[in-house]
């Protein structure tokens, strides 16, 4: 009797480290937050999806027309299902700079809080907004207070160029597949606070 309580405390230590055996996380990275807006994780599910279904193709001509299609899910999803705007998503400061009452603000929203401040960093959305103290003084307010890797919660409005939220890579000389892995979007940013 005495060896089967050995035997199950040896089980029940061995388990319990091997829970933790698998954590990679960056100490310097946010820890991953559940807790977003559906349409936030939404967004990111379509190009999930769109992108696991390009990398599927045959050759670079079926990829590339299943690129464009996703692409154009996204943007429709965007302008028709959001109308362009975002209420409380969560999102990673990757850039922030200014001066004289200017400030730049890069935002990462992905699913892979961990990866975020590495390379291996796949599916994202960068979002660049500038903040003019003149025209927004509270939303600078509250910028002057952030620093890079700071998880926030925003809201605002994409822009739009024709009526439409455009993620056009070939345009600005990137990837095609950015458009799917990593778009980026000029951002009018509304509102930020930090997350707790």
């Amino acid at each position: 009797m005495k060896h089967h309580f050995i035997y199950a405390i040896g089980l029940l230590f061995l388990f319990s480290c091997g829970q933790n055996s698998g954590s990679t996380s960056d100490s310097n990275s946010p820890k991953v937050d559940t807790a977003r807006p559906k349409e936030e994780l939404t967004l990111i599910k379509k190009m999930v999806d769109a992108d696991s279904v390009a990398n599927t193709q045959i050759n670079d001509l079926n990829k590339r027309a299943v690129i464009d299609s996703g692409a154009k899910a996204i943007a429709s999803y965007l302008t028709k299902t959001l109308n362009a705007k975002v209420d409380n998503w969560v999102a990673y400061i990757n850039e922030l700079d200014g001066s004289d009452g200017l400030a730049t603000i890069q935002f990462t929203i992905t699913k892979d809080w961990e990866k975020v401040n590495s390379d291996g960093l796949q599916i994202h959305v960068t979002l660049t907004a500038g903040v003019n103290n003149n025209k927004n003084p509270d939303v600078f307010k509250v910028v002057k207070t952030l620093k890079k890797g700071d998880l926030v919660v925003i809201s605002g409005e994409f822009e739009k160029s024709g009526g439409e939220v455009n993620n056009d890579p070939i345009s600005s000389g990137l990837n095609p597949e950015f458009a799917l892995t990593g778009p980026e979007y000029d951002f009018n940013l509304t509102s930020i606070k930090k997350r707790n």
